[in-house]
Protein backbone atom coordinates (compact mmCIF):
# COMPACT_ATOMS: atom_id res chain seq x y z
CA UNK A 1 0.00 0.00 0.00
CA UNK A 2 1.26 3.45 -0.89
CA UNK A 3 1.90 5.80 1.97
CA UNK A 4 -0.06 9.06 1.85
CA UNK A 5 3.12 10.95 2.66
CA UNK A 6 5.25 9.47 -0.14
CA UNK A 7 8.10 11.82 -1.04
CA UNK A 8 10.49 12.10 -3.93
CA UNK A 9 13.93 10.97 -2.94
CA UNK A 10 16.30 13.94 -2.93
CA UNK A 11 19.23 12.60 -4.94
CA UNK A 12 22.52 14.10 -6.00
CA UNK A 13 25.56 12.91 -7.89
CA UNK A 14 28.84 14.74 -7.89
CA UNK A 15 32.12 14.55 -9.72
CA UNK A 16 35.17 14.69 -7.48
CA UNK A 17 38.58 15.92 -8.48
CA UNK A 18 41.42 13.44 -8.07
CA UNK A 19 44.32 15.66 -6.99
CA UNK A 20 47.76 14.25 -6.42
CA UNK A 21 50.74 16.46 -5.67
CA UNK A 22 54.22 15.73 -6.93
CA UNK A 23 57.38 17.66 -6.14
CA UNK A 24 60.82 17.07 -7.50
CA UNK A 25 62.04 16.06 -4.06
CA UNK A 26 59.33 13.48 -3.36
CA UNK A 27 59.73 11.63 -6.66
CA UNK A 28 63.48 11.73 -7.15
CA UNK A 29 64.38 8.09 -7.58
CA UNK A 30 64.59 6.10 -4.41
CA UNK A 31 64.05 2.41 -4.83
CA UNK A 32 61.73 2.30 -1.83
CA UNK A 33 59.55 5.13 -3.12
CA UNK A 34 59.18 3.64 -6.58
CA UNK A 35 58.34 0.25 -5.14
CA UNK A 36 55.59 1.82 -3.01
CA UNK A 37 54.08 3.59 -6.01
CA UNK A 38 54.21 0.44 -8.10
CA UNK A 39 52.56 -1.65 -5.43
CA UNK A 40 49.33 0.35 -5.76
CA UNK A 41 49.05 0.56 -9.53
CA UNK A 42 51.14 -1.87 -11.51
CA UNK A 43 48.66 -4.72 -11.22
CA UNK A 44 46.04 -3.06 -13.46
CA UNK A 45 44.68 -5.35 -16.12
CA UNK A 46 42.58 -2.81 -18.03
CA UNK A 47 42.94 0.38 -20.02
CA UNK A 48 41.59 3.58 -18.50
CA UNK A 49 41.54 7.36 -18.73
CA UNK A 50 43.53 8.92 -15.90
CA UNK A 51 41.65 12.02 -14.74
CA UNK A 52 43.83 12.72 -11.72
CA UNK A 53 45.43 16.13 -11.30
CA UNK A 54 49.19 15.62 -11.05
CA UNK A 55 50.10 18.82 -9.27
CA UNK A 56 53.66 20.09 -9.56
CA UNK A 57 55.75 23.21 -9.32
CA UNK A 58 56.84 24.81 -12.62
CA UNK A 59 59.80 22.98 -14.12
CA UNK A 60 63.03 24.86 -14.80
CA UNK A 61 65.53 24.42 -17.64
CA UNK A 62 68.27 23.42 -15.23
CA UNK A 63 66.22 20.36 -14.19
CA UNK A 64 66.26 18.85 -17.67
CA UNK A 65 69.46 16.87 -17.17
CA UNK A 66 68.16 15.41 -13.92
CA UNK A 67 64.90 14.45 -15.61
CA UNK A 68 66.83 12.67 -18.35
CA UNK A 69 68.80 10.71 -15.77
CA UNK A 70 65.69 9.73 -13.80
CA UNK A 71 63.69 8.72 -16.86
CA UNK A 72 66.56 6.74 -18.38
CA UNK A 73 66.20 4.43 -15.39
CA UNK A 74 62.39 4.32 -15.38
CA UNK A 75 62.06 3.77 -19.11
CA UNK A 76 64.87 1.27 -19.54
CA UNK A 77 63.81 -1.60 -21.82
CA UNK A 78 60.46 0.08 -22.50
CA UNK A 79 59.34 1.20 -25.95
CA UNK A 80 58.65 4.94 -26.08
CA UNK A 81 57.15 6.65 -29.12
CA UNK A 82 56.87 10.40 -29.66
CA UNK A 83 54.03 11.74 -31.83
CA UNK A 84 54.52 15.20 -33.33
CA UNK A 85 51.86 17.73 -34.26
CA UNK A 86 51.54 16.27 -37.76
CA UNK A 87 50.88 12.80 -36.37
CA UNK A 88 54.29 11.44 -37.31
CA UNK A 89 55.69 8.83 -34.95
CA UNK A 90 59.30 8.38 -33.89
CA UNK A 91 60.75 5.79 -31.54
CA UNK A 92 62.61 7.54 -28.72
CA UNK A 93 66.07 6.48 -27.65
CA UNK A 94 65.55 6.08 -23.89
CA UNK A 95 69.19 6.50 -22.96
CA UNK A 96 70.05 9.58 -20.96
CA UNK A 97 71.51 11.25 -24.04
CA UNK A 98 68.67 10.14 -26.31
CA UNK A 99 66.03 11.58 -23.99
CA UNK A 100 67.71 14.94 -24.40
CA UNK A 101 65.97 15.25 -27.77
CA UNK A 102 62.64 15.65 -25.97
CA UNK A 103 61.45 19.03 -24.75
CA UNK A 104 61.35 19.98 -21.07
CA UNK A 105 57.55 19.69 -21.13
CA UNK A 106 57.66 16.21 -22.68
CA UNK A 107 60.20 15.05 -20.11
CA UNK A 108 58.06 16.56 -17.36
CA UNK A 109 54.97 14.76 -18.63
CA UNK A 110 56.80 11.43 -18.71
CA UNK A 111 58.08 12.06 -15.19
CA UNK A 112 54.57 12.83 -13.90
CA UNK A 113 52.79 9.97 -15.69
CA UNK A 114 55.33 7.34 -14.67
CA UNK A 115 55.42 8.60 -11.07
CA UNK A 116 51.96 7.15 -10.41
CA UNK A 117 53.20 3.60 -10.93
CA UNK A 118 50.11 2.79 -13.02
CA UNK A 119 50.02 1.14 -16.41
CA UNK A 120 47.17 1.23 -18.89
CA UNK A 121 46.33 4.91 -18.40
CA UNK A 122 46.00 7.92 -20.69
CA UNK A 123 46.87 11.24 -19.02
CA UNK A 124 46.14 14.67 -20.49
CA UNK A 125 48.59 16.84 -18.58
CA UNK A 126 49.30 20.53 -18.45
CA UNK A 127 53.01 20.62 -17.72
CA UNK A 128 53.97 23.88 -16.10
CA UNK A 129 57.22 25.27 -17.42
CA UNK A 130 56.60 28.90 -16.51
CA UNK A 131 53.62 31.22 -16.12
CA UNK A 132 51.63 29.09 -18.56
CA UNK A 133 51.73 25.41 -19.46
CA UNK A 134 52.27 22.96 -22.30
CA UNK A 135 49.57 20.33 -23.02
CA UNK A 136 51.01 16.82 -23.32
CA UNK A 137 49.22 13.46 -23.55
CA UNK A 138 51.02 10.41 -22.18
CA UNK A 139 49.54 6.97 -22.84
CA UNK A 140 51.01 3.95 -21.07
CA UNK A 141 49.98 0.55 -22.41
CA UNK A 142 49.48 -2.49 -20.21
CA UNK A 143 52.83 -3.85 -21.42
CA UNK A 144 54.54 -0.67 -20.21
CA UNK A 145 55.19 0.87 -23.62
CA UNK A 146 54.64 4.63 -23.77
CA UNK A 147 53.37 7.17 -26.30
CA UNK A 148 53.98 10.87 -25.66
CA UNK A 149 52.14 13.47 -27.75
CA UNK A 150 52.87 17.14 -27.12
CA UNK A 151 50.94 20.20 -28.18
CA UNK A 152 54.40 21.66 -28.70
CA UNK A 153 53.73 25.14 -27.33
CA UNK A 154 52.55 26.91 -24.24
CA UNK A 155 48.81 27.28 -24.53
CA UNK A 156 45.70 28.10 -22.58
CA UNK A 157 42.61 25.93 -23.14
CA UNK A 158 41.07 26.27 -26.59
CA UNK A 159 39.26 29.56 -26.46
CA UNK A 160 36.42 29.11 -28.89
CA UNK A 161 33.61 31.66 -29.01
CA UNK A 162 32.88 33.66 -25.87
CA UNK A 163 29.15 34.02 -25.34
CA UNK A 164 27.36 36.15 -22.79
CA UNK A 165 24.88 34.55 -20.41
CA UNK A 166 22.01 35.79 -22.55
CA UNK A 167 23.59 34.44 -25.74
CA UNK A 168 24.12 31.01 -24.13
CA UNK A 169 20.50 30.93 -23.00
CA UNK A 170 19.23 32.00 -26.41
CA UNK A 171 21.47 29.75 -28.51
CA UNK A 172 20.74 26.61 -26.52
CA UNK A 173 17.22 27.62 -25.43
CA UNK A 174 17.95 27.18 -21.74
CA UNK A 175 14.92 27.70 -19.55
CA UNK A 176 16.63 29.34 -16.57
CA UNK A 177 19.18 32.01 -15.77
CA UNK A 178 22.77 31.20 -14.72
CA UNK A 179 23.04 32.21 -11.05
CA UNK A 180 26.47 32.95 -9.60
CA UNK A 181 29.63 34.62 -10.86
CA UNK A 182 30.54 32.82 -14.08
CA UNK A 183 33.96 33.88 -15.37
CA UNK A 184 34.67 34.07 -19.08
CA UNK A 185 36.45 30.70 -19.28
CA UNK A 186 33.62 29.06 -17.34
CA UNK A 187 30.93 30.43 -19.65
CA UNK A 188 33.03 29.29 -22.58
CA UNK A 189 33.29 25.77 -21.14
CA UNK A 190 29.54 25.64 -20.52
CA UNK A 191 28.82 26.73 -24.10
CA UNK A 192 31.28 24.14 -25.45
CA UNK A 193 29.71 21.38 -23.34
CA UNK A 194 26.24 22.26 -24.61
CA UNK A 195 27.52 22.39 -28.21
CA UNK A 196 28.76 18.79 -27.95
CA UNK A 197 25.34 17.36 -27.08
CA UNK A 198 23.00 15.71 -29.55
CA UNK A 199 19.52 17.23 -30.02
CA UNK A 200 17.98 14.53 -27.79
CA UNK A 201 20.57 15.11 -25.05
CA UNK A 202 20.20 18.87 -25.27
CA UNK A 203 16.44 18.55 -25.02
CA UNK A 204 16.92 17.02 -21.56
CA UNK A 205 19.65 19.38 -20.40
CA UNK A 206 18.04 22.67 -21.43
CA UNK A 207 15.42 22.22 -18.72
CA UNK A 208 18.03 22.14 -15.94
CA UNK A 209 19.32 24.92 -13.76
CA UNK A 210 23.02 25.83 -13.94
CA UNK A 211 24.68 27.48 -10.96
CA UNK A 212 28.20 28.70 -10.24
CA UNK A 213 29.08 28.39 -6.56
CA UNK A 214 32.30 28.91 -4.66
CA UNK A 215 31.99 25.64 -2.73
CA UNK A 216 29.43 22.92 -2.00
CA UNK A 217 27.21 23.07 1.04
CA UNK A 218 29.12 20.22 2.70
CA UNK A 219 32.43 22.08 2.24
CA UNK A 220 34.08 19.16 0.39
CA UNK A 221 37.21 20.75 -1.19
CA UNK A 222 37.49 18.10 -3.91
CA UNK A 223 33.90 18.21 -5.17
CA UNK A 224 34.14 19.66 -8.67
CA UNK A 225 30.44 19.79 -9.60
CA UNK A 226 27.09 18.37 -8.57
CA UNK A 227 23.84 17.29 -10.18
CA UNK A 228 21.00 17.54 -7.67
CA UNK A 229 17.46 16.35 -8.37
CA UNK A 230 14.91 17.65 -5.90
CA UNK A 231 11.47 16.68 -7.06
CA UNK A 232 10.94 18.05 -10.54
CA UNK A 233 13.89 20.45 -10.40
CA UNK A 234 17.31 19.34 -11.61
CA UNK A 235 20.32 21.61 -11.05
CA UNK A 236 23.99 21.39 -12.05
CA UNK A 237 26.33 23.32 -9.77
CA UNK A 238 29.92 24.08 -10.77
CA UNK A 239 32.34 24.71 -7.88
CA UNK A 240 35.65 26.55 -7.75
CA UNK A 241 37.55 23.31 -7.17
CA UNK A 242 36.29 22.05 -10.53
CA UNK A 243 37.57 25.16 -12.26
CA UNK A 244 41.03 24.85 -10.70
CA UNK A 245 41.57 21.54 -12.50
CA UNK A 246 42.44 23.58 -15.62
CA UNK A 247 45.81 24.33 -14.04
CA UNK A 248 47.01 20.73 -14.37
CA UNK A 249 44.70 19.03 -16.89
CA UNK A 250 43.11 19.52 -20.29
CA UNK A 251 40.78 17.34 -22.35
CA UNK A 252 40.85 16.33 -26.00
CA UNK A 253 43.77 16.60 -28.39
CA UNK A 254 46.97 18.29 -27.09
CA UNK A 255 47.24 20.29 -30.32
CA UNK A 256 43.81 21.83 -29.65
CA UNK A 257 43.40 21.47 -25.87
CA UNK A 258 40.06 22.12 -24.26
CA UNK A 259 39.25 23.15 -20.72
CA UNK A 260 39.12 20.38 -18.10
CA UNK A 261 35.96 22.08 -16.81
CA UNK A 262 34.23 20.31 -19.71
CA UNK A 263 34.76 17.02 -17.90
CA UNK A 264 32.91 18.17 -14.79
CA UNK A 265 30.03 19.74 -16.71
CA UNK A 266 29.56 16.83 -19.12
CA UNK A 267 29.75 14.35 -16.26
CA UNK A 268 26.85 16.05 -14.48
CA UNK A 269 24.91 16.32 -17.74
CA UNK A 270 25.37 12.57 -18.04
CA UNK A 271 23.75 12.11 -14.63
CA UNK A 272 20.86 14.30 -15.71
CA UNK A 273 20.35 12.33 -18.92
CA UNK A 274 20.48 8.96 -17.15
CA UNK A 275 18.00 10.11 -14.49
CA UNK A 276 15.62 11.94 -16.80
CA UNK A 277 12.99 9.21 -16.49
CA UNK A 278 12.97 9.72 -12.71
CA UNK A 279 12.63 13.47 -13.18
CA UNK A 280 9.73 12.98 -15.59
CA UNK A 281 7.91 10.89 -12.98
CA UNK A 282 8.47 13.53 -10.30
CA UNK A 283 7.25 16.28 -12.61
CA UNK A 284 4.14 14.29 -13.44
CA UNK A 285 3.55 13.76 -9.71
CA UNK A 286 3.55 17.49 -9.20
CA UNK A 287 0.63 17.85 -11.59
CA UNK A 288 -1.67 15.41 -9.77
CA UNK A 289 -2.64 14.39 -6.24
CA UNK A 290 -3.69 11.51 -4.06
CA UNK A 291 -2.82 7.91 -4.80
CA UNK A 292 -1.72 8.71 -8.35
CA UNK A 293 0.75 11.27 -7.03
CA UNK A 294 2.19 8.74 -4.58
CA UNK A 295 2.47 6.13 -7.32
CA UNK A 296 4.40 8.50 -9.55
CA UNK A 297 6.74 9.52 -6.73
CA UNK A 298 7.52 5.88 -5.94
CA UNK A 299 8.16 5.27 -9.63
CA UNK A 300 10.54 8.21 -9.74
CA UNK A 301 12.39 6.91 -6.68
CA UNK A 302 12.75 3.47 -8.30
CA UNK A 303 13.91 4.91 -11.62
CA UNK A 304 16.48 7.05 -9.83
CA UNK A 305 18.01 3.87 -8.47
CA UNK A 306 17.70 1.67 -11.55
CA UNK A 307 16.55 2.97 -14.93
CA UNK A 308 16.21 1.14 -18.28
CA UNK A 309 19.08 3.30 -19.54
CA UNK A 310 21.37 2.24 -16.70
CA UNK A 311 20.49 -1.43 -17.24
CA UNK A 312 21.19 -1.14 -20.97
CA UNK A 313 24.53 0.56 -20.27
CA UNK A 314 25.58 -2.12 -17.78
CA UNK A 315 24.64 -4.86 -20.23
CA UNK A 316 26.96 -3.34 -22.83
CA UNK A 317 29.70 -2.67 -20.28
CA UNK A 318 29.44 -6.37 -19.40
CA UNK A 319 31.31 -6.26 -16.11
CA UNK A 320 34.35 -4.41 -17.44
CA UNK A 321 35.96 -1.84 -15.11
CA UNK A 322 34.90 1.77 -15.60
CA UNK A 323 36.82 4.06 -17.97
CA UNK A 324 38.21 6.09 -15.03
CA UNK A 325 38.98 5.35 -11.40
CA UNK A 326 35.98 7.42 -10.30
CA UNK A 327 33.70 5.43 -12.60
CA UNK A 328 34.09 2.42 -10.32
CA UNK A 329 32.35 4.25 -7.46
CA UNK A 330 28.91 3.12 -8.71
CA UNK A 331 27.06 2.20 -11.91
CA UNK A 332 25.68 5.76 -12.05
CA UNK A 333 29.21 7.20 -11.94
CA UNK A 334 30.36 4.74 -14.60
CA UNK A 335 27.60 5.97 -16.91
CA UNK A 336 28.35 9.65 -16.23
CA UNK A 337 32.10 9.23 -16.81
CA UNK A 338 31.46 7.29 -20.02
CA UNK A 339 28.99 9.94 -21.20
CA UNK A 340 31.54 12.68 -20.52
CA UNK A 341 34.39 10.86 -22.25
CA UNK A 342 32.27 10.07 -25.29
CA UNK A 343 31.69 13.77 -25.84
CA UNK A 344 34.99 15.32 -24.79
CA UNK A 345 37.47 12.61 -25.89
CA UNK A 346 35.76 9.79 -27.79
CA UNK A 347 39.07 8.16 -28.70
CA UNK A 348 39.84 7.76 -24.98
CA UNK A 349 36.52 5.99 -24.40
CA UNK A 350 37.05 3.81 -27.50
CA UNK A 351 40.45 2.79 -26.13
CA UNK A 352 39.14 1.93 -22.65
CA UNK A 353 35.68 0.51 -23.46
CA UNK A 354 35.19 -0.04 -27.20
CA UNK A 355 31.74 -1.64 -26.82
CA UNK A 356 30.48 1.24 -24.69
CA UNK A 357 31.86 3.75 -27.19
CA UNK A 358 30.05 1.96 -30.02
CA UNK A 359 26.82 1.95 -27.97
CA UNK A 360 26.92 5.70 -27.46
CA UNK A 361 27.93 6.34 -31.08
CA UNK A 362 25.02 4.23 -32.31
CA UNK A 363 22.59 6.16 -30.10
CA UNK A 364 21.99 3.26 -27.73
CA UNK A 365 21.57 5.59 -24.76
CA UNK A 366 18.99 7.66 -26.63
CA UNK A 367 16.98 4.58 -27.54
CA UNK A 368 17.17 3.38 -23.94
CA UNK A 369 15.80 6.75 -22.83
CA UNK A 370 12.60 5.98 -24.74
CA UNK A 371 12.18 2.50 -23.29
CA UNK A 372 9.17 1.89 -20.99
CA UNK A 373 10.09 2.18 -17.29
CA UNK A 374 9.61 -1.55 -16.63
CA UNK A 375 11.77 -2.76 -19.52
Amino acid sequence: MLRPDARAASSSSSRRRRPRAWTWATTWATACGLALLCSTGCARTHLFYDARELRHEPLKDHQKDDLQALLAGRLKDRRVVRVDNAGRQRVVDTSRAGLGRLSLAELGALWLATSTGDQGGESDLRVRTGPRSVPVTVTIALDGSVVVHSGGREADPDEGPLLSEGEIRDQYRLKTTLPGQWKENERRALAQALSLLSPAELDVVRGLGFERRAKPADGDPDKAALYALQGCRGTISLYSSGVRSDRYRFVGDPTTPRSAVLHSLLHEMGHAFERDAARDAYCAAGRTSGARRNELIERGNALGRDSPMLRAFLAVKAGEPGPTDYADASPHEAFAESFALFHMDPDALRRALPRVHAWFKDGGHERAAKAPPGS
